[in-house]
């Protein structure tokens, strides 16, 4: 009888330390997450799990209180534009960062599907093109997956 434990795959250490990154990240404001992204965070490395876990909390976190007891998203129309403002810069910065992977870009594509009324309607309310910008930053960053992909096949050859 073999007692031994069989080593997590890649896939599973992945999931752990994301799990472990979401509980950090869930827990700060936009300006915690800008800084982070920013790289002006000393406790936590700026790498592609905190973006993962950003575009998961912007995606999926669904806050409940008094005021919202069905939830209400990260982002809504009735937010201050400052607010709004930051989040989508934070969104664009993260479309052109290097350290940014596969799963950040998908997690922005669903952003831009989930937050399609926040942003025509503060686009149209502050004379702000942000759509437009967010649309190019993620086919920049589209763009820079696909290059890096295209050297690493060609190194590999």
């Amino acid at each position: 009888m073999n007692n031994s434990k069989r080593a997590p795959t890649s896939k599973e250490q992945y999931q752990k330390r994301l799990d472990e990154m979401k509980s950090v990240v869930y827990a700060w404001n936009l300006t915690d997450i800008y800084n982070y992204v920013m790289c002006k965070n000393d406790m936590h490395v700026c790498n592609f799990l905190g973006f993962d876990a950003i575009m998961e909390k912007f995606n999926t976190n669904r806050v409940i209180n008094k005021e919202f007891p069905k939830g209400r998203r990260e982002f809504e129309l009735s937010d201050r534009p400052e607010r709004i403002r930051k989040g989508l810069e934070i969104v664009m910065f993260l479309c052109r960062h290097p350290r940014s992977n596969l799963k950040t870009m998908l997690g922005i594509q669903d952003f831009l599907k989930i937050y399609k009324d926040v942003l025509s309607d503060f686009d149209k309310k502050n004379s702000e093109n942000y759509k437009e910008k967010l649309l190019y930053s993620f086919r920049k960053g589209l763009y820079r997956l696909e290059s890096e992909a295209k050297l690493k096949n060609k190194r590999e050859k």
